[in-house]
């Protein structure tokens, strides 16, 4: 089995078959959580806690507008910037770091705000792998939801096995072996060959019977590429890119996942 090594946790989930479907950034072990912004185009943050500030780095305040009530946070980039680290400091003390960019918007800009729900992971590192935690609880079958199906899949290539949540999957054989045409051409991508696609592995839920299936993801091309859901082919429920920016061929950012969720197979839903 292939393991990949990924530097961060991000998580974005989004129902294709849902116009208004929600979007999810996963926190996780105080890890940076990357989000890159398009100019002009608003968003807009949930966090499960009332907000108290927002740490806005002096080199782009000109370029980022903020506005926070409660326990939201509403952000815009009006000019594009480079990477940069900005810290939100929740009414209990915890702060969740954000890495920002912002590029020039290649599709049409939403009227409305993007909405993102900020989920805090939270994890029992300390536990021993005899303790409940790692065991599978029958009683938690029937409140699997997509989140679960994706947090499972991703822990198996990128968490310590003692971190792995046991949930009631079956693994289902797959080719691993031959590339896949996953992404249509669009202005983003220009054509299938920019991203290589190889299938890692695929799960099957034997309480809804849907299945999440993992990707292999890899730039080809001498320049940046970000990942947009809509590009995808298929017939999916819901799309989770560990990592939504994959940066130039050869460089250590150049791979990433995506987790897929269907109620078909793989090869009938693709």
């Amino acid at each position: 089995m292939i393991r990949v090594k990924l530097l961060f946790a991000l998580i974005v989930l989004l129902n294709l078959t849902n116009a208004n479907a929600e979007l999810r950034l996963l926190d996780f072990l105080g890890e940076p959580i990357k989000l890159t912004l398009f100019v002009n185009q608003e968003v807009q943050l949930n966090f499960e806690k009332p907000l108290d500030s927002i740490g806005t780095p002096d080199a782009i305040k000109d370029k980022l507008q903020t506005q926070l009530i409660d326990s939201r946070l509403w952000i815009k980039a009006t000019k594009p910037f480079k990477p940069i680290r900005v810290l939100v400091k929740n009414s209990k003390g915890k702060i969740s770091v954000f890495l920002l960019s912002s590029i020039p918007h290649t599709k049409k800009i939403q009227p409305h705000p993007i909405k993102y729900n900020v989920i805090i992971e939270r994890t029992q590192a300390n536990q021993d792998n005899n303790e409940p935690h790692a065991k599978f609880n029958a009683k938690n079958v029937k409140n699997l939801s997509y989140v679960d199906l994706t947090r499972f899949a991703a822990q198996t290539f990128y968490a310590p096995k003692r971190l792995i949540n046991k949930i009631d999957v079956v693994r289902v054989p797959v080719n691993t072996k031959n590339p896949i045409t996953l992404f249509t051409c669009s202005k983003n991508l220009a054509c299938n060959g920019n991203v290589s696609a190889v299938l890692l592995a695929s799960w099957r839920s034997s309480y809804n019977n849907s299945y999440v299936s993992a990707i292999l993801l890899k730039n080809t091309t001498n320049r940046q590429i970000v990942l947009d859901p809509r590009d995808l082919l298929g017939n999916w429920k819901s799309a989770t890119f560990h990592f939504n920016r994959l940066g130039r061929a050869g460089s250590p950012t150049d791979t990433s996942v995506v987790y897929l969720i269907s109620l078909s197979s793989f090869e009938q839903s693709l």
